[in-house]
């Protein structure tokens, strides 16, 4: 019915065209001619009577097939193929090269206004990457299984409902941020939502003019780059508003945050997350005995043992010198300190001079300053330049009792041990506290050992690195026209 109707109106008001007289022959047919011709088509009032003819016409097509096939023949043959620009109503079909911008409505007759009321579309949405921050792991790394081992029962042994938060401090170059590292890379599936990671500088230390880029970095500063990290559009200028946001972002969130070389409690409380989801691992020098109060677990790292310290020489050196002369491969990790760091410097030494003996190597060691100054990368002494950036950290008090420590014929350090040192130098001016402490003993945390160990601190790097401070400071303190004395490790002087 509506395609009749829409080919009516179409056949405009000229009913001498072929088109409506084939049309009248149709009606005439059908018996009603009554409605015949209808009047005003086109307009207003006739679109109504054409409407009427077209229903009694579809009516008559339903029961008689032969007006059926009547109109049929003449919506083919004499009824016009398209509507005119003028007609208002056109035909219901959309072709298939058509090309449709914006809303579209697409209907016969339409009475009345059409609005059209879009909304608009959210902005898509980039998720951005899983932060994955972590130091590459060193290809040069050996044994630690104990200590990651530890490092697991620490971590499970936390309450469910406690943020864990783990310290894990040591000498300078005995391994920390490689273990942990290792450590989390390990157990990256537990941390689907990522890892952070930040220097904190906190063997920098502050120059001479005081520029605060030189010393520790600021809390506020990691805050910013964590939380952009994280996806944060805007970051507050106020210390206090970024650790609300950090600690937002983060609820929930199964992350891992390595926050490494931290330099004291108080930097690393803003930084830490306060979900039980995640986790916190600190390095430091430093035990950061503050952070037991908020319920840290701390684990000290200790030197290589020895075994391990010379399989570690030899995997960038190429064992095969190493295995021909062990004795010798002892004594360059022994004056290596079993340090880690010390040990692949010696390594890469070894690498550079493929005819250079591993004797060779030790005696070049034991002499002047010994692996402080011999063990070198780009012309710097590394080792030596982590020792001094620990030590100008210390307090005067701590800086003696390290440079006397340096002067010991000994590869055992206890705070007995240290009292007694700082007695000894002082009488009863800065001697031992009524706790039996030594002077500045909680600003030697980064070099003194666990009371009772024996391998806490690599005796000879310390001896080495003390015995020429003690020297450049006219003795360290020893009193008055005592001057400092090297020991070798058989106690001569």
């Amino acid at each position: 019915m509506e395609a009749l109707l829409s080919a009516m109106v179409a056949c405009g008001s000229d009913r001498e065209s072929l088109a409506w007289r084939a049309l009248a022959q149709v009606v005439r047919e059908a018996g009603a001619g009554e409605l015949w011709p209808p009047q005003g088509a086109g307009a207003g009032s006739g679109l109504a009577e054409l409407r009427e003819l077209a229903v009694l016409l579809d009516e008559l097509a339903e029961r008689e097939p032969r007006i059926r096939d009547a109109l049929a023949d003449w919506l083919r043959h004499d009824a016009p193929s398209h509507s005119p620009p003028s007609a208002s109503v056109s035909s219901n079909v959309i072709g298939g090269s058509a090309v449709l911008h914006g809303p579209n409505v697409q209907a016969h007759l339409i009475h009345g206004g059409v609005h059209i009321h879009q909304q608009a579309a959210p902005p898509v949405q980039h998720p951005l990457p899983v932060p994955r921050q972590l130091p590459p792991v060193r290809e040069q790394f050996v044994d630690r299984e104990g200590d990651i081992r530890v490092l697991d029962g620490m971590r499970d042994r936390r309450p469910a409902h406690a943020a864990p938060l783990l310290v894990v401090s040591g000498f300078a170059g005995v391994g920390k941020t490689s273990l942990v590292s290792r450590w989390l890379h390990r157990n990256a599936s537990s941390y689907p939502d990522g890892h952070l990671y930040a220097d904190l500088g906190g063997s920098s230390g502050a120059d001479s003019s005081g520029a605060e880029e030189s010393g520790p970095l600021a809390p506020a500063t990691v805050l910013e780059g964590f939380l952009f990290a994280l996806g944060a559009p805007s970051v507050p200028s106020s210390v206090a508003g970024r650790v609300s946001l950090w600690r937002t972002l983060t609820s929930g969130l199964r992350l891992a945050v390595l926050l490494d070389n931290a330099f004291t409690a108080a930097q690393v409380r803003p930084l830490r997350l306060g979900t039980p989801t995640g986790l916190t691992v600190v390095t430091s020098r430093s035990d950061l005995t503050g952070l037991r109060v908020d319920g840290a677990s701390v684990h000290r790292l200790g030197a290589l043992p020895a075994e391990s310290a010379v399989e570690l020489l030899a995997i960038g050196a190429g064992g095969g010198r190493v295995a021909r002369d062990p004795a010798a491969a002892r004594e360059v990790v022994t004056l290596c300190g079993r340090l880690p760091l010390a040990v692949c410097l010696a390594s890469a030494q070894l690498a550079a001079r493929p005819h250079r003996s591993v004797s060779a190597l030790a005696e070049s060691l034991a002499q002047g300053q010994g692996s402080l100054d011999t063990l070198r990368v780009d012309g710097e002494a590394v080792m030596r330049t982590a020792l001094d950036m620990s030590y100008g950290l210390l307090p005067p008090e701590a800086a003696a009792l390290y440079r006397r420590m340096g002067l010991l014929p000994t590869d055992r350090y206890d705070t007995y041990l240290l009292a007694a040192v700082a007695c000894a130098a002082g009488g009863s001016g800065p001697g031992a506290g009524a706790d039996g402490a030594a002077p500045g003993a909680g600003g030697t945390e980064a070099t003194a050992p666990e009371a009772g160990t024996t391998d806490g601190t690599p005796r000879d790097a310390v001896a080495a690195d003390g015995t020429a401070d003690a020297s450049a400071a006219g003795g360290g303190g020893w009193g008055r026209g005592c001057a400092p004395r090297r020991w070798d490790r058989g106690g001569r002087t």
